[in-house]
């Protein structure tokens, strides 16, 4: 592939550094006629251009009427190569008119009338093929080929009966619809900020060309599959408690005499972790049964440190005052453990949505590793 974009870079090179003559030589009609165009609204006097223009119309004229007629010729016309060369000819002609300035005009083979009922009749063929496929379509690939083809139907003959009605349904059948639902069939208690996260993931994010995930059941849409989020694990440990002791010693004035004072300090450190464990499943709706899994789970740690003390409040540290007063709000720091377990599994499931969107659509496999 790179050695052809590097061929293609050289020929265009060579090709912006031919003169039009050159170009005429080599052929390049239609390079040859946006140079004589360009040339010639500059210098409208520049009577040897607008020869070699003439010449290269008359040159891609021919050839294109020629194609024309060798397809019209055969037991079955091929009408979209008809249609083809006629919008290919009257795209020439447009580029010669944008000639401003001559006084001579290039006479055109007018070819409108032509170039319209070829495209009507390329319109029907390419109609007529896609409801063929319609009449016997039960796979999403055979709907996908109906609604392209549609889709050039619309764009030949923009008024063509019922095309915008064909052309959703071919969209609507062809696509894979994905339901994402959550599941909790331990019913664990989980606070509500741990499923906001995961509720608050763009599914629209993952839509594709044939893939669109719903956040919720709806009665009147049928599903293909259902990504479903289960948690099957919870553990909640509070796994150690550390307790040292020490004294603080200050030498103090009192009553303008020198005192000693003392006060033993109890440290306390206790070690909390959650765990959370689950899967998500990609569920056939058809077939109703589960044909992938992936892992979720979220490991989370903290710690909480505090102090208590008897003696003499004065003999205390800064640092073990500090520990006196640090605030400890246990519904808080769970509730913080909670929320960042579901980030770490909202980032797992984004992940897994991404493969499963590609893995539908039969799109090369992502690497979930890079």
């Amino acid at each position: 592939m790179k050695g052809k974009i590097n061929l293609l870079f050289v020929f265009t090179l060579i090709i912006s550094c031919c003169s039009i003559k050159k170009l005429v030589e080599l052929e390049q009609y239609n390079y040859a006629i946006d140079r004589a165009v360009g040339k010639l609204n500059r210098k409208p006097n520049d009577f040897e251009t607008y020869d070699l223009l003439q010449k290269s119309y008359a040159a891609l004229e021919a050839e294109k009427l020629e194609n024309i007629e060798r397809s019209l010729n055969k037991t079955n016309p091929n009408w979209e190569d008809v249609f083809k060369n006629y919008k290919d000819l009257q795209s020439i002609q447009q580029k010669v008119n944008q000639l401003k300035f001559h006084q001579s005009k290039i006479e055109f083979q007018s070819i409108d009338k032509d170039f319209e009922s070829t495209k009507q009749v390329a319109a029907q063929n390419k109609f007529n093929e896609a409801t063929f496929i319609l009449k016997s379509a039960s796979t999403k690939e055979q709907y996908q080929k109906a609604y392209y083809l549609l889709k050039e139907v619309k764009e030949l003959n923009p008024n063509k009966e019922e095309i915008d009605i064909l052309i959703y349904s071919c969209k609507n059948a062809g696509t894979t619809k994905v339901v994402f639902n959550f599941n909790n069939p331990n019913r664990y208690e989980f606070p509500d900020s741990f499923y906001d996260q995961l509720k608050a993931i763009n599914l629209s994010d993952f839509n594709d060309d044939w893939i669109t995930f719903y956040p919720a059941y709806l009665p009147s849409k049928k599903y293909d599959y259902t990504l479903n989020v289960t948690f099957n694990k919870f553990n909640i440990q509070n796994k150690e408690t550390v307790i040292f002791s020490y004294n603080d010693r200050k030498t103090i004035i009192e009553n303008e005499d020198r005192k000693e004072v003392t006060a033993k300090v109890e440290r306390t450190k206790k070690y909390h972790s959650i765990y959370i464990k689950g899967e998500l499943q990609l569920i056939d709706n058809l077939a109703m049964n589960t044909f992938e899994m992936y892992p979720l789970q979220a490991f989370y740690n903290w710690q909480n440190e505090g102090a208590k003390y008897t003696g003499d409040k004065r003999a205390l540290s800064p640092k073990s005052l500090d520990l006196l007063y640090v605030p400890y709000d246990e519904a808080a720091q769970y509730k913080s453990a909670f929320v960042a377990s579901a980030k770490d599994i909202t980032e797992d499931v984004k992940l897994y949505l991404f493969y499963v969107g590609h893995k539908l659509e039969n799109k090369p496999k992502p690497n979930l590793f890079e």
